[in-house]
């Protein structure tokens, strides 16, 4: 009886850890992916701010790229980037 219980609480804990591994892994990959919207859209503002095309698109995009950054800070991301 104690080794069915043991196997149980392995079989749950082996559980647990595949699904934290699996959101720790979402959760990197989602980071990695804001980080790399971020990075095009401030690129994309600097060559429309540059090159002089765009008007207020270019304006409305660096905005879109600052709120996602905040975003990315605030949901503590960051750090694992």
């Amino acid at each position: 009886m104690v080794l069915d219980e043991q196997q149980h609480v392995d079989e749950r804990w082996h559980h647990d850890y595949q699904h934290h591994n699996y959101w720790r892994r979402y959760e990197t990959l989602m980071a990695g992916l804001l980080w790399t919207i971020i990075v095009i859209l401030v690129v994309i503002w600097l060559l429309g701010f540059l090159l002089h095309f765009g008007g207020a698109l270019i304006h409305i995009i660096i905005v879109i790229a600052v709120i996602l950054l905040i975003v990315n800070l605030l949901s503590g991301r960051g750090a694992r980037v």
